[in-house]
């Protein structure tokens, strides 16, 4: 913060409008946490500078807006406000018009005058930033001259299932999934819903000294957005998955209420009974490992055992005498098994479980592990399982599953990835071959996990 005037008119760091001497010290006094980074507070001897360091605000000092791969994550109106969404956007559009505009200039050879304007997939999660970022987004996009799909409010993995079922050029969803319910962002998504990330992008210095007033515009005229649904195409899609399945009963949590209408569409047609919850699950943990906070959107790794949802699900399968239960993340991609006991499976015994289901079906199918996930289990069998560990780059891994056209990945925490005419990462799919599994056989699902290799 710095005096800008004899007016005694004060800019906080990342803000654009001045603010009066009282602003400035009625913040201060609030211990606003732009407060540690204002230069003006060490020239300012009304308040006491020993005062304002000692004001405890946790992970301080990384709670600047920051992009991890595809994710933006920050404290709504803090760390994140709409301003500071669009700057990070508008730095990184370019490169995906580019791309596509090399490739449309060989396919239109014979016709050079068309001009050539990217389609985006716009969407969101049911959060009330999410709403509020994705209604304001959708007009300045259209400014830029880009074509918009508006699919409304979903989760992420209807929403990268749709970029590939309209053949889009990507996508942005407004998202804060992982974190807690202070905080929003968005994801990024190129073409057929695959993830995008900073490591696909060759300029990547260009990108950095790139300024903060930066504004993409592909011509002088705006884009177009139109509405578009897509359940019905989805609940079609996932039915081949849901086949030769013994009657069992299931305990699902989920976040969505739009999410609930699809699922249930999905389970009249299948013998098994379905308990279904919609609770919001904002800052759920799928993570097992102690928290490492040195990200925003890390501070959602908490124990997973102590997790009021859990211990939720947990009295539901006992209550239910359900045969298993699972708990499906915000983003509709993460999930968490339960057995019968109402004990927490291990995501790495999932994992196997999923893979030993996928092998009846598609033998030989190759496992694909990311290098931080995995385990002294996992590293004990080794390549004799079929295990190959891949980039710890989300996008760089789900290419390797394009590449292979078939396979499972255990890419994130608790999040499978399939090969689906393009690699989807989709806890449906992870229930029905959860499914499939426990359809071989009348045994339990404790007894059919501990008798797979891991």
């Amino acid at each position: 913060m710095h005096l800008v005037d004899t007016q005694q008119n004060y800019y906080c760091p990342g803000e654009d409008h001045p603010i009066t001497a009282a602003v400035h010290h009625s913040r201060q006094a609030a211990g606003y946490y732009r407060c540690r980074e204002c230069e003006h507070r060490i020239i300012d001897r009304n308040r006491n500078d020993q005062t304002l360091q000692g004001i405890e605000l946790p992970n301080l000092q990384n709670s600047a807006v920051l992009i991890q791969q595809h994710r933006l994550r920050g404290t709504y109106l803090q760390e994140l406000t709409f301003n500071t969404l669009l700057q990070k956007v508008y730095l990184h559009l370019p490169e995906l018009w580019q791309q596509h505009l090399r490739t449309f200039r060989q396919d239109q050879s014979s016709s050079p005058t068309t001009f050539f304007r990217p389609t985006l997939a716009i969407g969101s999660d049911e959060r009330p930033a999410s709403l509020e970022l994705y209604r304001d987004l959708q007009l300045e996009l259209c400014l830029t001259g880009i074509h918009l799909v508006d699919l409304g409010s979903l989760p992420a993995s209807l929403f990268a299932f749709a970029i590939n079922y309209f053949q889009l050029n990507g996508g942005v969803y407004l998202t804060g999934s992982g974190c807690g319910a202070a905080y929003g962002g968005l994801d990024l998504f190129r073409e057929r819903g695959i993830p995008w990330t900073l490591e696909d992008r060759k300029n990547t210095h260009e990108l950095r000294n790139r300024t903060a007033n930066f504004r993409p515009r592909l011509s002088r005229s705006s884009g177009t957005k139109r509405i578009e649904r897509i359940e019905t195409a989805y609940v079609a899609h996932l039915q081949k998955y849901f086949h030769g399945l013994r009657p069992l009963k299931v305990c699902l949590t989920v976040s969505s209420e739009a999410y609930e209408e699809t699922i249930r569409s999905i389970f009249e047609r299948l013998p098994c009974q379905l308990d279904l919850e919609v609770t919001h699950l904002w800052g759920y943990s799928f993570s097992e490992r102690p928290p490492e906070i040195n990200h925003p959107w890390e501070t959602r790794s908490i124990p997973t055992l102590g997790n009021p949802v859990n211990k939720r699900m947990s009295a539901r399968i006992k209550e239910q005498r359900a045969d298993f239960g699972m708990v499906m993340g915000e983003d509709g991609g993460a999930c968490q098994l339960f057995d019968e006991t109402g004990n927490a499976v291990e995501q790495d015994r999932t994992c196997a479980l999923i893979h030993w289901g996928m092998e009846h079906e598609l033998p030989g199918c190759p496992l694909f592990v990311s290098q931080n996930r995995v385990t002294e289990r996992f590293s004990a069998q080794g390549t004799s399982q079929g295990i190959q560990q891949v980039s710890t780059s989300l996008s760089t891994s789900a290419m390797v599953l394009d590449h292979q056209r078939q396979g499972l990945g255990w890419l994130e925490d608790g999040a499978f990835w399939y090969y689906d005419q393009h690699p989807r990462c989709d806890a449906m799919i992870s229930l029905a071959w959860i499914l499939k599994s426990l359809s071989y056989s009348d045994e339990t699902c404790k007894t059919v996990l501990d008798r797979i290799p891991v």
